[in-house]
Parts: C-alpha cells; structure tokens; sequence
C-alpha cells in the first residue's frame, strides 16, 4: 500500500505553479524564521544577514542543478526572487538593495512571482494587501512568511501584472473601518511627519493609481467626490517625493501635478486646485516653460478666488482670506494685474464687512499677514516643490499679544529673503498690533470686560 506524504506544515506552503511539490523545504523554512527574527532585533542587521539570507535562501543542491540542466532554471529563480522580494519588504533591506544597486531588480522579481500565482491565490493576496516599511504596498503569500512588495511593473500591461480590475480592488476596497488603501495613503500624504520613501516605492503608488484611472477621460474619474479628493492627494504627495530626486522624470512629475490639480476640480475643492496649480506653475517656471507657467498661475487665480467666495459663504473667513492673498499674487505672477487688484479690491471689503465682530478685524489681519509672507517665501524658496520632510514644525506669531497662528499642512512656511515682504510684513504687523490694541481697549469698557 502507497503511502501518503503528509500536508506540508502551514509555514511551509509555496502557491507557485513551477515549483515542484508547492512547498519549501524545512531548511528554507528555518532559514525565512530567523530572519524575520534578526529583523525584529532592536538593532539594524548588518549587510552579511541579508547578503547570506538571499545567497542561502536561493542555493539549491546537485539534484536541483541537474534538474535545471534539463528542465530550466525555474526554482531557482523562483527562490531568488521570493529572497531578493522578503529582504526588499523591509525598511533595513531596501537600504542595504539600494547600496549595491540592487533594488530596481525588486520591480521585475515581483511580477514574476505574480505571474507564477493562480487566480485564486491571486485574489487572496490582494484583498489582504497592505502598506509595508517605506510606503511599500505589501502582499503575503498564503501558508508562509514570505511576503512581496508590488513594483510598477505590476501595476502595468506585462505578463504577470494586475488586471485593471484586480488594481482597483487593491487600491479601493475599503476595509473594517470604511477606508480604502488609497483613503490611507492619501490621508498620510497630508501629514508633515509622513515616513520617509523611496523612488521605487513612488513608481509603485504612481502606477498603481494611473491603472486605476486608465481608460477614462481626465475630466471623469468615475468616482464620488472624497475619492477624488483622495487621489488628488495621493497624487501630490507622490510628485512631492519624486520632485527632490527629478532627474529623467520632469515629465513624470508634472503629469502627477496635473491629475492631482484635476482630482481637486473634479471633487470640487478650489482650495487644494489652486494650491495644486501653484505647484505646477513653480514646477514648469524650473523647468524653462515660462508660458506654461503663467497660464497654470491664472488658472491657479482664478480657483483661489473661488475658494475665497465658498470659504466665505461657510463663514471659514481666516481661509477664505488666506486663499484670496495667494489668488492675488497667483494673478499678478500671471500677468493679470487688473484681475490682481480687482480681487485684492474684493478682500479688503470683506475684511472691512467683519470689522463689528470683536476681534475679527484683527484676526483677518493677521491671517492676510501670514498669508502673503507664506506666499513670498514659497515663491522665493519653494525649491522642492513639495518636499515636505524639509518643512519645519513651527509656530508663526505677529504680536505677543495676538494668537499664534500654526502653519498647516496644506502650506509651507520657508524663511523670508524678499525684501518687499518683509516691508509688508512689518506694516501688516503693526496695523494688526493697532487693531488689537484697539479691539481690547473696546472690550475693557464695556460692562464685566477687563
């Protein structure tokens, strides 16, 4: 009577249809173990336990050499790229893949493995895909530790790579919480402290959104509003990142600020859509296209104005007053002068529409203050685009009497080198000091002020 072999132990299953028997080896498994031990150490690994992990990992023995004589070098370079993907899922290892060159191997290495999976298996992994180390979008292999991070490639036409289907699933099935991969991404996009990233990682996020949207007219990204607004996000935040390493992908990042600024159109926030096309005409006065420039900072005016009128409507004044300065500046850099003064016409009147409001008129002032120092620096010093690692936490305050006013988010605070903003500024700071002055004088007369 046959015996039969017994099921391989759950952290020895390998779903791959080339290779033989569909399970690791106990050696191999013993070898993933300890590894992701020496990554849970408190210290980093030195670069031998990811150089001797993939080398052992992929060795194979006499009878497999022969084998692949004859039948191809199929499991071994399955096993050299499920090593070369377990060490690139972590922060530690794409560091040590980038010193000697080697993470761009990770990209081709995942849809390979991919492309070795069934549907089923195919399906089980994404819908448990998850952000890894360095913004890496991670899936697991079922029955094993073995894990992969999704390169570009994956996310495009080659043999192996994600349905358009399979990508929006990945990216919009929403989990326990109501949030979809790209609802976190986008929202930690948002953040000033967001870990940092690496090119790959952005190639990965940018593909994977692109297929998303693939096939659609840009005016139509077929989705409600939030996610729209979540891709224009996500979209920012990934031409921030590439902007600070812009060598060969001018191209790559001006078609990110692009879509993003049209995310916003379409979710109808004038604010984020003028913000993005601020970051657009910057981009493409860098690059020499002057004309393109002027034109994105006219568009950029006239959704700034937008934002003024809507945000004042919703009684947000201090926005709404932000958003109008930067339309002025917006109009003038464009070369709309009378556009320019007709809107700063505009929010002098709604500055002097708030003066019954106690403090109000002081508060306005100060916001009109911080805004257009906040616009001059990030004309004269913005030279990153967006690269928000290099923003400072800090705090903006005009008076020792007046509220610090935080910088957000959604603006960068940069220091000031122009002179006329600076002349601004002084006078900006003391009619605000006047008016608070005046403004507390008011109160104290009145019956229980102080």
């Amino acid at each position: 009577m046959m015996e039969l072999m017994p099921p391989p132990a759950p952290g020895n299953q390998l779903p791959m249809q080339n290779y033989p028997g569909q399970t690791l080896s106990e050696r191999r498994s013993s070898l993933l173990t300890a590894f992701k031990d020496r990554l849970n150490c408190e210290n980093p690994p030195p670069d031998e336990v990811f150089r001797d992990f993939i080398r052992d990992f992929s060795a194979t023995g006499p009878l497999d050499f022969a084998r692949g004589l004859l039948l191809g070098e199929g499991k071994r370079r399955i096993l050299a790229n499920l090593a070369i993907c377990r060490v690139a899922s972590a922060a530690a290892g794409r560091r040590y893949l980038d010193k000697h060159d080697a993470l761009r191997d990770v990209d081709q290495a995942s849809v390979e493995l991919l492309n070795e999976l069934t549907s089923d298996v195919r399906n089980e992994i994404f819908a448990c895909a998850r952000r890894g180390d360095r913004y890496q979008i991670l899936v697991t292999l079922p029955g094993s530790e073995l894990t992969i991070p999704l390169g570009a490639s994956c996310f495009k036409t080659g043999q192996g790579a994600l349905t358009k289907d399979e990508a929006e699933r990945l990216l919009l099935t929403p989990d326990p919480d109501g949030m979809s991969m790209l609802d976190h991404f986008a929202h930690e996009m948002k953040t000033m402290h967001a870990p940092a990233t690496d090119p790959e990682a952005c190639a990965a996020w940018s593909a994977l959104i692109e297929r998303c949207i693939s096939g659609r007219r840009e005016t139509d990204f077929g989705c409600d509003a939030a996610t729209k607004a979540a891709y224009g996000y996500a979209l920012r935040g990934i031409a921030g990142r590439m902007s600070a390493r812009v060598g060969d992908e001018e191209l790559a990042v001006w078609k990110l600020l692009r879509l993003s600024a049209e995310a916003f159109r379409q979710a109808g926030d004038w604010k984020e859509r003028g913000r993005g096309l601020l970051d657009m005409a910057h981009f493409e006065a860098q690059m020499g296209f002057g004309d393109l420039g002027r034109n994105a900072n006219y568009r950029a005016g006239e959704a700034l104005e937008e934002a003024l009128h809507k945000l004042w409507e919703d009684s947000n004044h201090h926005d709404a007053i932000h958003c109008g300065w930067l339309g002025v500046e917006a109009y003038r850099k464009s070369g709309a002068h009378v556009l320019a003064g007709d809107l700063e016409a505009t929010i002098q009147r709604l500055i002097d529409r708030d003066e019954g409001n106690a403090l109000g008129n002081a508060s306005l002032l100060l916001c009109e203050a911080v805004t257009h120092v906040r616009w001059q620096r990030y004309l004269s010093e913005h030279a990153a685009v967006l690269d928000e690692s290099r923003w400072n936490d800090t705090f903006l305050t005009l008076s020792p009497d007046a509220p610090s006013i935080r910088r957000s988010a959604s603006w960068p605070l940069l220091h000031v080198t122009d002179e006329h903003a600076s002349v601004r500024i002084d006078r900006e700071r003391r009619r605000a000091q006047m008016a608070l002055k005046a403004d507390s004088s008011a109160l104290s007369s009145t019956p229980g002020g102080h």
